[in-house]
């Protein structure tokens, strides 16, 4: 597999903080999509922690913009466990689902000039908890759910 992010097509981003429990759901979807390795040619799955912005910005200076997919914790107001897909105006206009990863995920992807698809697992302020590695029940539950959106929305993607 070309591990070359600036020559792909599409990179699948998970973000969070696996030190607190489920804020780090992103992270285990990411690491479950790079088990399963079923993804289609030109797509790369990044675990990327707490580095997402980072991430989003050092993309930014590369020649071609490849779509992005974000697999991320949040709060919309769903249950513990719901995933939501969000645009990036879905996600920065829901207050609750907005994640704070050091610099400002919303900033990043406002000045983002590529296809940028959020997947949210909605979490709750009690599983946010110093808890290293380890998801909720719930949570844990949603991880291939998520696998599934994610492949549903490369699936609408490439056609």
């Amino acid at each position: 597999m070309d591990r070359d992010i600036f020559n792909s097509n599409m990179i699948i981003i998970g973000c969070g903080n696996v030190l607190y429990q489920d804020d780090g759901i992103g992270c285990n979807v990411a690491n479950r999509l790079i088990e399963r390795d079923q993804l289609p040619d030109g797509v790369q799955v990044v675990d990327a922690g707490l580095a997402a912005p980072r991430l989003i910005n050092l993309l930014k200076t590369g020649t071609k913009r490849p779509g992005i997919i974000i697999v991320d914790a949040g709060d919309f107001g769903g249950n513990k466990g719901d995933i939501k897909v969000f645009s990036v105006k879905e996600f920065i206009n829901n207050r609750h689902s907005c994640t704070s990863h050091g610099i400002s995920l919303s900033d990043e992807l406002l000045s983002y000039n590529g296809n940028v698809q959020l997947v949210v697992c909605q979490v709750d302020e009690k599983s946010m908890k110093l808890k290293p590695f380890v998801l909720s029940k719930d949570t844990e539950g949603a991880v291939d759910k998520a696998c599934e959106y994610v492949m549903s929305l490369l699936k609408e993607v490439n056609g």
